[in-house]
């Protein structure tokens, strides 16, 4: 019966349905597009991205646990397949023909959107970027997560928060006040719209926007970890203190002096050079006059 356009897939919902289902819910369908994020780019690697064109509407996941073929970005497809909602989510499900067409093709360019855009509150603003390629310029990172660099964090340009995850795929560790530029393929999952970066290059630091004012309470944030020739720190001192950066290794020796003496309020970044320190886990530990403070860095080369 020919193509069926993803636009048509993702946009034709049924009328008033909160959760924007499909009306193509449980047909069989060919489709066409390029692949915008491949299975190796996804902590779960039965997940894919595929998109038609630019804009809303344009871009559906695939759920194929251990699909037999390999998904490379930026391959042309077609695909013959079902059309599930999961969760409110509208996904490619039970694949029976996958076929590459060609290979290296220009993805689509990430549409620029807003964060509040991103966000399930505001309902079919938010429903037409799923599965779609994004990008959101000029975020301030609003929560570093609950582990920073292994649980999802929120990003605000100013017009609302979204939420950024799939964090094994690039090393940016979120530190509050950072500001970025995010780029990455949309999933909605748990009544909330994520954003996925796919590698490194989906995450561009901008600069950290905090200023001394803004300084509230003591902090360290590791610019990166694991590390390997170099490990970087942040340092957050809300008021003039004497303090004592150091690390430590597991048994509590002491490896290093970072920083020692009287610091102004404001943020400091220190850089700590292991080059020839040993593979193993160590402590970033901040004293102050009534606080200590630690961090685990680890040290892979």
């Amino acid at each position: 019966s020919g193509f069926v356009p993803i636009q048509t897939i993702q946009s034709d919902t049924v009328p008033g349905d909160p959760e924007f289902t499909t009306q193509w819910d449980g047909q069989r369908v060919t489709i066409t597009g390029i692949i915008t994020g491949e299975s190796e780019a996804f902590y779960n690697p039965a997940w894919y991205w595929v998109q038609q064109g630019e804009g809303p509407w344009s871009g559906i996941m695939a759920y194929h646990p251990n699909h037999p073929y390999e998904t490379i970005r930026g391959d042309s497809v077609i695909i013959v397949a079902g059309i599930s909602e999961y969760s409110g989510m509208t996904e490619i499900l039970g694949v029976i023909y996958y076929n590459v067409v060609s290979s290296d093709n220009t993805l689509p360019a990430p549409s620029l959107v807003n964060s509040r855009e991103l966000n399930a509150a505001i309902g079919a603003t938010a429903e037409q970027w799923e599965g779609v390629l994004v990008k959101v310029d000029s975020a301030t990172v609003v929560h570093a997560g609950t582990t920073p660099g292994s649980s999802s964090w929120y990003i605000d340009d100013g017009t609302g928060q979204c939420m950024v995850g799939n964090w094994d795929a690039y090393t940016y560790v979120p530190i509050l006040y950072d500001v970025v530029n995010v780029t990455g393929v949309i999933r909605y999952a748990g009544g909330t719209f994520n954003l996925y970066p796919r590698d490194n290059g989906d995450v561009e630091f901008l600069f950290n926007g905090i200023g001394e004012s803004e300084v509230k309470h003591f902090d360290i944030a590791l610019l990166s970890n694991p590390v390997s020739l170099s490990s970087g720190v942040r340092l957050a001192i809300p008021e003039r203190s004497s303090v004592d950066l150091s690390v430590y290794n597991l048994v509590g020796q002491r490896v290093t002096d970072i920083t020692k003496g009287i610091l102004e309020p404001g943020v400091y970044e220190f850089t700590w050079d292991t080059k020839n320190i040993p593979n193993g886990v160590y402590f970033y530990c901040l004293k102050t006059k009534d606080r200590n403070l630690v961090r685990k860095v680890v040290v892979l080369k």
